[in-house]
């Protein structure tokens, strides 16, 4: 028994070493700490059932916690709506972190602050509140999308953040308290498909740059927001949100374009094969496809907001 565990541990720190996605399914919550060793693992999917002991022990483990570079929890099941406070505060080394799809309706405060190297963020499709300070001090976080479905972004999510240009925020988005975007000072471009400003206590966007440019989809709501205390002091543009395709729709180094025709789209500039999975705005599923030429085409019913996400990168279109 001792040697078959042995050559497991061989071959699992082999595969790290060749940073391949090393996947652990955790059929019961609370047992991942004997399903991996203390040695780093730069890209780790989790499976199965999880909860915050599992997520404890990724902290824990210095060797694993600061090794890590790229988390996916989007299959994982968390054992509570709410996802635990402080998660993954100060993990030096994490670049991409995907929260799990579903289940999730709050992300509890700091559960992601001060990783310093984080670029990419994957939100759950659902009925979401951001608590306070989630991402403060993320000071390489570029750009964000975040999906239909959430609702509520509290104080200083974003605070510090000095590297984040460009947001995009979803029309369900009904409340944003003082300060989300405190210190942004490299902030320029919020996408925010709504007909009318957020509920606000204070300026979200106090002490971030003054240099906003905030895109709205239509004049209706550009006379809204330019008649609100806090947003108009910023300078608000309609814009086609038809035309929007995600800010970060780069897949693997190359720009991905998403062309549309009156009853789908076509996915252009991907490497092949590819897995496309489309979305209605309300999270359900319609399609998982593999596209194996650039002469695809997807069929879908025109009039209608579609999440598309080519192999784990979201984009927002409109037919």
């Amino acid at each position: 028994m001792k040697k078959i565990v042995t050559l497991f541990v061989l071959v699992f720190s082999l595969n790290c070493a060749m940073a391949e996605t090393i996947i652990v399914n955790t059929a019961t919550a609370g047992t991942l700490s004997t399903l991996i060793d203390t040695f780093p693992i730069p890209d780790l999917k989790i499976t199965g059932n999880i909860n915050a002991t599992d997520l404890g022990i990724l902290k824990s483990r210095i060797k694993v916690r600061n090794g890590l570079v790229k988390l996916d929890l989007s299959e994982a099941t968390y054992s509570s709506n709410i996802f635990l406070t402080g998660a993954f505060w100060s993990f030096p080394s994490l670049q991409t972190l995907i929260f799990p799809s579903a289940g999730i309706t709050e992300i509890a405060t700091n559960a992601a602050r001060n990783c310093s190297k984080l670029t990419k963020v994957v939100f759950p499709k659902t009925s979401l509140t951001i608590k306070g300070g989630v991402f403060t001090d993320c000071t390489s976080l570029n750009n964000v999308d975040i999906p239909e479905g959430c609702i509520n972004i509290e104080a200083n999510v974003f605070k510090n953040c000095t590297s984040l240009t460009s947001i995009y925020l979803p029309s369900t988005l009904a409340t944003m308290q003082t300060d989300v975007f405190a210190g942004c000072s490299s902030l320029s471009k919020i996408y925010y498909n709504s007909v009318k400003p957020p509920y606000s206590a204070g300026n979200p966007m106090a002490t971030a740059s003054p240099n906003i440019t905030v895109y709205v989809p239509s004049q209706t709501a550009k006379d809204a927001f330019n008649a609100n205390a806090y947003w108009f002091l910023y300078d608000i543009e309609t814009y086609d949100f038809t035309l929007y395709t995600g800010v970060t729709n780069a897949i693997n180094g190359k720009a991905c374009t998403i062309e549309r025709s009156s009853d789908g789209i076509c996915i252009k500039g991907v490497v092949l094969p590819s897995e496309v999975r489309i979305y209605q705005a309300n999270g359900t599923l319609i399609t998982t496809q593999i596209i194996a030429t650039e002469n695809n085409h997807i069929a879908l019913s025109p009039n209608k907001f579609y999440i598309v996400i080519v192999n784990g990168n979201a984009s927002k279109i409109i037919l």
